[in-house]
């Protein structure tokens, strides 16, 4: 056996990394689910090629904007809880945008909110996960952390949208719901971790 293979081995078998690497793909497959819906849902709407960039541009203009403010909160408190707001802001989010949509009320406005909450979130979420990765694992570990944390992510990157355009298939109602429901199970297994410094 390799060192590689005894390092991963040895990760996969610490409850920690394991429920932080399952929730964290979790959650990029949910936002993923979403990024599509949305899309899809702004365009049958509209027909506008301006709106999806306006919705490109909510989601993504929050990243800049909070980027300082955001690292400087992950700092000061309990990066768990951070995550799991972050988790449960874009639940609540998506069980809208189901609600309205299951209605027939799907509004651009509700969309543009909910988006920029997305956005927000996603800022705040995203300093608070890197920094939550090191007090996983012991320092000799972390670099086969990353290497998994990166994989999954990029796996949950390329087949999110597929996963997310058969499901909307079925309706936007099915696709936000799916992606709540994998936004709240990252949510609660992310407060679960139990934190442990390592040196």
């Amino acid at each position: 056996m390799t060192t590689i293979e005894a390092a991963s081995g040895s990760l996969l078998r610490q409850r920690n990394f394991v429920v932080f690497l399952g929730a964290r793909t979790s959650s990029r497959f949910a936002s993923q689910i979403a990024a599509v819906a949305v899309g899809w849902q702004v365009y049958e709407l509209t027909g506008s090629a301006l709106s999806l960039g306006l919705i490109g541009l909510a989601q993504f203009f929050p990243l800049f904007l909070l980027a300082l403010p955001a690292g400087h909160f992950a700092d000061t408190f309990d990066r768990r809880r951070i995550t799991f707001a972050c988790q449960i802001i874009k639940f609540a989010g998506l069980a809208v945008l189901a609600a309205e949509s299951f209605a027939g009320a799907a509004s651009m406005f509700m969309i543009y909110a909910c988006t920029i909450a997305f956005g927000v979130s996603h800022a705040f979420q995203q300093p608070a996960l890197r920094a939550l990765m090191p007090t996983l694992v012991k320092h000799e570990e972390l670099p086969h952390c990353i290497a998994w944390a990166t994989g999954a992510k990029k796996a949950a990157t390329i087949a999110g949208p597929a996963l997310g355009g058969l499901i909307y298939m079925l309706g936007p109602v099915a696709a936000y719901a799916a992606g709540a429901l994998c936004f709240v199970v990252a949510g609660l297994a992310l407060s679960s971790i139990h934190l442990h410094a390592h040196a």
